[in-house]
């Protein structure tokens, strides 16, 4: 039986909210979080408008602060343009 290796995130987050190190899936399940979300806004952004996408988004990401706290609300929208810029520089590439 052959393991393979997972792949590894694209972005490798500095530090967690709290100042620690974060762990290789810790890393890849905030990138994967951050990819979903921004996925999430293209389609509201597709099908309602830029205007409702932004309500909405503003709605999402305060209700993520309430339950999560602020500096997972921020730590989420800094892993959000990480991925936005990288795929930005990756379509200029092409």
């Amino acid at each position: 039986m052959t393991l393979t290796k997972s792949p590894q995130p694209l972005l490798q987050p500095a530090t967690l909210p709290d100042g620690e190190n974060p762990t290789w899936s810790q890393a890849w399940r905030r990138e994967c979080e951050a990819r979903d979300w921004l996925r999430r806004f293209k389609i509201h952004q597709r099908e309602r408008g830029t205007k409702l996408a932004n309500a909405w988004w503003l709605d999402t990401i305060t209700n993520i602060e309430k339950i999560r706290g602020p500096g997972a609300a921020r730590t989420l929208r800094d892993d959000m343009n990480k991925v936005k810029n990288e795929s930005s520089k990756n379509r200029r590439k092409s």
